[in-house]
């Protein structure tokens, strides 16, 4: 019965296979040393054999002309030593099978070895360094600078637009400011234009304001017991019966002549309540209502009373003096024009004013004084209470009066 294979066998059955023929005939040319009969053990030994077999001739070309590149490895030179080690001394069989692995291993971790790549020393690597440094610090400072001044240049724009914008808020502002104080010159000289009246439209105009301060009732009381008397003129000649009449028989006969006036108008009560004598020789009519005395100064009726009553007897108007405080110097007391203006923007009859003089004369005033006091003499005695009462417009101006002492 035959013996089994040995492991150690096993190689050495597969050393006649054709495919390992050129492996071995490379090994034939490279090392003549080696006896014919000893051969690698199996396929991969012929694989793994044949890097050492070519990295051992770096420097020479390789079987297909070709050049090998690159350091021999140390591991490659163990696999080769162990490899003509076997060769020369023909190991037992497990001594070469167990010395043909570390071969193998060998080569592997060489394989794995040259796929990493070249080793570089720490020296080389820190020698390039300091090279590349070099070479990239210039550039590297070039470019910092160049930054910098940059830099610098867009902070000083940015600093520029700051200042631009500040002042354009200032701008908006300032500009807003105009344009409001703008509209309001504008309505103003709007306002002007529309309210602008000659003198005679301003005293026409309504008074924004009644000054009825310090008005006396005393003073009211006597102008109205004034408005109600008549002064009546006449003949003086010794063929004139009133001048010896008692002033009773006047009363009666001034009622007498009263009753007898046929006219529609005529008040019901009007009735003289009394007469007297004035130093000047004049007659005093007492009536006991102001509408009785207002009515019998009307043209007609004074005409028909006086006819009657005396001979060549007439009507003279009272004069009643009033003291107008304050009175702007634009009013022209000597323009008649100026007396029918105030007249007619206070509601008072015309020529109703029948003279009017300055308290302080012109030339006694202060330089640049605008207001100063004057005195208006009315012909009429209700004319005079109104205005105490309600005080009178003269230039646009509302002006306190009362009654002069």
């Amino acid at each position: 019965m035959p013996k089994p294979r040995s492991a150690a066998q096993t190689p050495e059955s597969l050393s006649g296979r054709p495919e390992n023929t050129r492996i071995t005939r490379s090994k034939a040319a490279s090392d003549t040393t080696t006896p014919p009969t000893q051969e690698p053990e199996s396929s991969q030994e012929h694989t793994v054999m044949e890097t050492p077999d070519n990295n051992a001739q770096q420097s020479q070309p390789n079987a297909s002309g070709a050049k090998q590149t690159g350091p021999i490895h140390a591991l490659f030179k163990v696999a080769r030593r162990l490899e003509i080690i076997i060769s020369k001394h023909s190991p037992s069989s497990q001594l070469k099978l167990a010395l043909m692995e570390v071969v193998n291993e060998a080569r592997k971790a060489g394989d794995e070895e040259l796929g990493k790549g070249e080793h570089i020393t720490p020296n080389a690597v820190e020698t390039l360094h300091k090279h590349i440094r070099a070479d990239l610090l210039h550039p590297y400072n070039g470019l910092n600078s160049r930054i910098v001044e940059v830099q610098n240049r867009q902070k000083q724009i940015l600093n520029s637009a700051e200042i631009i914008n500040k002042a354009t808020v200032n701008l908006q502002s300032t500009t807003k400011e105009l344009e409001d104080k703008v509209g309001k010159v504008n309505n103003t000289t709007d306002k002007i234009a529309n309210t602008t009246m000659s003198y005679k439209e301003a005293l026409l105009s309504n008074p924004s304001n009644m000054n009825k301060a310090g008005v006396d009732l005393k003073v009211l009381n006597d102008l109205d017991r004034k408005a109600r008397q008549i002064l009546i003129s006449y003949s003086s000649t010794e063929d004139n019966a009133t001048l010896n009449t008692s002033l009773l028989d006047l009363k009666d006969k001034a009622n007498q002549v009263i009753d007898n006036l046929e006219d529609p108008t005529r008040p019901t009560l009007a009735k003289v309540e009394g007469v007297t004598r004035t130093r000047d020789g004049l007659l005093l009519l007492i009536f006991n209502l102001k509408e009785a005395a207002d009515w019998i100064r009307e043209p007609d009726v004074e005409y028909k009373f006086t006819d009657k009553f005396a001979i060549r007897a007439s009507f003279k108007d009272r004069k009643y003096n009033m003291l107008i405080r304050w009175v702007p110097t634009t009013f022209d007391l000597a323009n008649r024009t100026h007396h029918w203006e105030i007249e007619e923007a206070n509601g008072l009859p015309k020529d109703i004013i029948h003279k009017a003089r300055w308290i302080k004369l012109i030339n006694r005033r202060k330089s640049g004084q605008s207001k100063v006091h004057a005195v208006l003499t009315f012909s009429s005695a209700e004319s005079a209470n109104l205005v105490i009462r309600d005080g009178v417009d003269i230039c646009r101006v509302r002006v306190r009066a009362e009654k002069l002492k």
